[in-house]
């Protein structure tokens, strides 16, 4: 996605490219995602963030035993 990232502390990661920033923060048991999108890509909000909540409930939901 060429993406230019960096870890802020051991817990936020900050990214961005040209229309679009954003934070990754790492907690117990929780993880938050805040994407700020420019106007080149605001029409792809909802496309965008289906896809952040698949991603993250597919790798990350329990399962049943």
């Amino acid at each position: 996605f060429n993406l230019d990232y960096a870890w802020d502390d051991e817990h936020t990661l900050a990214f961005s490219r040209p229309g679009l920033t954003g934070r990754l923060t790492l907690e117990r048991r929780q993880v938050t995602v805040h994407v700020r999108l420019g106007l080149i890509f605001s029409p792809f909000r909802a496309v965008l963030e289906r896809e952040i909540h698949d991603y993250f409930d597919q790798r990350f939901t329990p399962r049943a035993a």
